[in-house]
């Protein structure tokens, strides 16, 4: 009996050790990966900003992001949208096209570059501009 007890104990301990382990894919690892930072630099407010990821002209990927309290993002804050390889292939040019937001849902035109063989790499950019109507989106690095 007390050798069924320790055996149970032992079989209960490695299946939890085991549950343990991470199985997931840290971002860059597969091709195709891409991450967008984004810096509010503006002289506005802005509560969200969405990105869209297009290649020949179909729209690939979406993503959105927002403090979770929906409050204004600050001048200086970032946010980091991370687009995985497995959903759709990015070799060749792309076009990302960024959308902010104001409380009162009041949307800028929106703002788009192209970039040219995008798989695994990270890119910074910033929103700046003094008017919500006028905006620009520099890449940083």
């Amino acid at each position: 009996m007390k050798r069924l007890m320790i055996l149970a104990i032992t079989m209960l301990l490695l299946f939890f050790v085991s549950a343990c382990g991470n199985s997931e894919k840290t971002i860059g690892s597969n091709k195709g990966d891409i991450i967008v930072d984004i810096k509010n630099n503006a002289d506005f407010d802005i509560y969200s900003i969405e990105i869209g990821v297009y290649k020949n002209e179909e729209l690939k990927a979406t993503q959105g992001s927002m403090n979770a309290d929906g409050s204004k993002l600050k001048k200086g804050e970032s946010l980091r949208f991370e687009l995985t390889g497995n959903d759709f292939n990015l070799d060749g040019e792309i076009n990302l096209e960024v959308v902010i937001e104001k409380i009162n849902n009041e949307r800028p035109k929106e703002m788009s570059f192209k970039l040219e063989n995008a798989q695994q790499k990270e890119y910074f950019l910033e929103i700046v501009g003094d008017s919500i109507t006028n905006p620009d989106i520099k890449v940083v690095k």
